[in-house]
């Protein structure tokens, strides 16, 4: 466009007098009266006027055109980030340019936000059936519980079978809480991840200062470099706190141990305790968590552990 504005003014001066001084000599019978005397001349100072004027209007529909474009764009993205999406809809268009790549692009966030606006309520619609069923099921038992302990009332002594199944309800209760995967309820797959610069060794040291109460009385120390390191990651720093909450947590319930030593490094990070170990290959419900929010920050997690200790390194790529 700004080459057309270039060349379109100074060629339409050059159109507009050549046509005029070859008019004006085929026509023109005065020999004596030069062509800048005589009334072609503000004629012609009259079509460049014009010629100006029709310029300018062609072109600012072109401009006008852009601006619709990007006002187009402009009201798609204000919907798409408004929590009403029922009437959102792709925008159109015909030309492969600039905008056309952004109009594109915008087209394909839309898809993915619907998609994603889809995952989510069929995960909301997932969770309120497993808490119907669950509450359905944890109430069979306890009704029965209930009727028994009625029945008992009068006569303590007689009803000693009574007593051995209510303790067999109870057993119950607790394996049926114990086989619901109650972490699926808080599934991370589908979330959004906003990135971000993130001070590493600063959020160490803040999780370290927080757990440190409960490891204290827990007879754990903590031992870690943080103070000598100095490293920024691209994540998020919400989940990277509760990816090292995690640790920390099970540190403290599973590890029986004295000591948990951090090490801080560039692009990885390693939690190794003295404590008593456990399978790796019967992963539980904390390190499946810990490898699903390593999943979605894009991290990298490796366990080792034997009878000496666990280990634990979340490993950082960088884009």
């Amino acid at each position: 466009m700004l080459l057309s504005v270039i060349f379109s003014v100074p060629l339409s001066v050059v159109v507009i007098n050549v046509i005029v001084t070859v008019i004006y000599n085929h026509f023109s019978k005065d020999t004596e009266t030069q062509f800048f005397e005589s009334k072609a001349y503000p004629i012609m100072l009259g079509l460049f006027i014009v010629s100006f004027f029709i310029l300018a209007i062609i072109f600012s529909k072109s401009i006008n055109s852009l601006i619709k474009r990007i006002n187009s764009l402009n009201q798609t993205i204000m919907e798409l980030a408004s929590d009403d999406k029922k009437q959102l809809q792709k925008i159109p268009y015909s030309r492969n340019d600039e905008l056309g790549e952004l109009t594109n692009a915008v087209n394909l966030l839309i898809d993915r936000t619907i998609s994603k606006e889809i995952e989510l309520k069929q995960q909301e619609q997932m969770k309120q059936e497993l808490l119907t069923q669950l509450g359905h099921d944890i109430n069979t038992p306890l009704t029965t519980m209930r009727l028994q302990l009625f029945t008992i009332e009068n006569d303590f002594s007689q009803h000693q079978d009574i007593f051995n199944s209510l303790n067999e309800q109870i057993n119950y209760i607790s394996k049926l809480s114990n086989e619901y995967d109650f972490e699926r309820l808080s599934r991370v797959d589908n979330s959004y991840v906003i990135t971000e610069q993130v001070d590493i060794p600063r959020l160490i040291n803040t999780i370290i200062s927080k757990w440190n109460y409960l490891y204290k009385i827990n007879y754990i120390s903590i031992v870690s470099n943080v103070s000598t390191a100095k490293f920024h990651w691209v994540s998020n720093e919400i989940w990277l706190h509760r990816l090292f909450d995690n640790i920390f947590q099970n540190v403290i319930r599973h590890a029986v141990c004295d000591t948990l030593e951090i090490t801080l490094q560039k692009d990885s990070i390693n939690f190794k305790d003295n404590g008593i170990g456990f399978n790796v290959e019967e992963k539980g419900t904390g390190l499946r968590i810990i490898e699903d929010m390593c999943g979605v920050l894009e991290l990298h997690s490796t366990v080792q552990s034997n009878e000496k200790g666990t280990s634990i390194t979340i490993s950082y790529v960088q884009h």
